[in-house]
């Protein structure tokens, strides 16, 4: 959340370089991993501001 407060974001999930031929494994040996990687974290400074997510009110959700 803080990244939030700094105008960061992040995204976590799949990355389609992670299915290239022995991407996983070279990754593994530069970054000394003891396992391959599943998935790949990416931080930073939009190019474009991002506008929030949508959320829902709470009694949406927990209705009385």
């Amino acid at each position: 959340m803080a990244g939030s407060d700094r105008a960061q974001s992040r995204r976590v999930g799949p990355h389609p370089a992670l299915h290239l031929c022995g991407f996983r494994e070279l990754l593994a040996e530069r970054l000394d991993l003891p396992g391959l990687p599943q998935v790949i974290f990416r931080y930073g400074h939009p190019v474009d501001p991002v506008p929030p997510s949508p959320r829902r009110l709470l009694a949406d959700l927990l209705p009385d």
